[in-house]
């Protein structure tokens, strides 16, 4: 499995072409599947977002502490935002049930956590752990495929 997160397109290409240099697995028959993930930033509810953010620091941090900041205290502060982030639409005032705005850059840390944690399940799950090209560049998913379709 190559390459992981994007940064753009020229990122992108020279993953691609190093994969292709490496392992040689790029076939006349090989499937290259894009995916794209719509309503990106309203993809979960804010309970799995949460959940999915303590996951996170339990098990890639390994630390109670993050700059002086005890874990518990984070979740609480984002759950915090995330129930009471608010948006003024037609004249009337709505509540964000899933996700929230797109301009945030926290809702874009915890919906690319989300999604990090979907795809090390279905990598776990398939044969894309057999040298096969991943990636993702926000809401987009690329990867080859060399099995069959079926």
């Amino acid at each position: 499995q190559q390459g992981r997160i994007f940064h753009n397109g020229t990122d992108f290409l020279e993953k691609f072409h190093n994969y292709i240099d490496q392992y040689d697995r790029l076939r006349s028959k090989t499937n290259f599947v894009t995916i794209t993930i719509n309503n990106f930033y309203h993809l979960a509810s804010h309970d799995v977002l949460l959940s999915t953010l303590l996951d996170f620091f339990m098990k890639f941090y390994h630390l109670p502490v993050v700059e002086n900041i005890h874990i518990t205290k984070i979740v609480r502060l984002t759950s915090l935002f995330l129930h009471n982030n608010r948006f003024y639409y037609n004249g009337k005032i709505y509540r964000f049930i899933k996700g929230g705005p797109s301009n945030s850059g926290l809702i874009e840390t915890l919906s690319n956590i989300y999604v990090n944690r979907m795809e090390k399940f279905l990598i776990d799950q398939s044969s894309m752990k057999q040298n096969e090209f991943y990636g993702r560049y926000h809401n987009q998913i690329f990867f080859t495929w060399n099995q069959s379709l079926d």
